[in-house]
């Protein structure tokens, strides 16, 4: 069965352009949310980076310590001094890699692209100058749009987008809870997973190493 032709597809103009604008709509909105979780991953990956050289700092204090105490056998805090600078550096050049804010920003020049694209649709249909000519113009620029801009968005992104605007999505939560939030979960997955982990598991550590040496008698 041949496939049908553009003509075919645009012989109702405007059902065409409102499932264009919906098109428009969706991939706009995923990529400024797209935008915002890589801005966010950027700033906590800073900061687990920030907190593991503060403690750095605080494991040189506490050796310190232990030495003024003359608890001089421990060989666990210089080995954690050595080895917590080069652990910074890999996870520096890991995160440094990734480009979170190169990409946040080629996210949202594109959705700002598209927003533009859309509104302009938008007022063509109010002003009711629709025609083959014009979404077929509309529809070209559209996919001119994500040549330009391939970089895809991930998957978070789309069932953030979905949680946010479900009237819009056309979601409904009833009897579907998991999916529903799958995507607010993801999304906390991805920008604060990591981070806390680097945050929490040395924090735990140096605060056992305090309370030791609090625990122990000069000698």
């Amino acid at each position: 069965m041949p496939l049908p032709s553009i003509a075919d597809k645009l012989k109702d103009e405007r059902s065409f352009a409102f499932e264009l604008l919906r098109k428009m709509f969706i991939t706009k909105t995923v990529r400024f949310e797209a935008s915002r979780r890589l801005e966010k991953m950027h700033a906590t990956s800073r900061l687990a980076t920030s907190m593991l050289s503060f403690y750095v700092i605080c494991i040189t204090v506490i050796e310190l310590l232990f030495k003024q105490r003359g608890h001089t056998d421990n060989l666990l805090l210089p080995l954690a001094t050595i080895a917590a600078p080069v652990f910074i550096l890999i996870i520096e050049a890991h995160e440094a890699d990734k480009r979170y804010l190169v990409k946040a920003d080629h996210m949202h020049r594109s959705a700002q692209t598209i927003h533009r694209l859309h509104s302009g649709l938008e007022l063509m249909i109010v002003e009711a100058k629709l025609s083959l000519e014009t979404m077929i113009r509309f529809n070209n620029e559209y996919q001119e749009i994500l040549r330009e801009f391939p970089q895809h968005h991930e998957n978070v992104d789309y069932f953030y987008s979905r949680w946010l605007y479900r009237e819009e999505f056309a979601e409904s939560s009833v009897g579907r809870l998991a999916t529903f939030m799958r995507g607010p979960i993801l999304r906390l997955v991805y920008v604060w997973l990591l981070p806390s982990l680097l945050i929490a598991a040395p924090g735990t550590l140096i605060g056992f190493a305090i309370t030791a040496l609090l625990g122990l008698p000069a000698k």
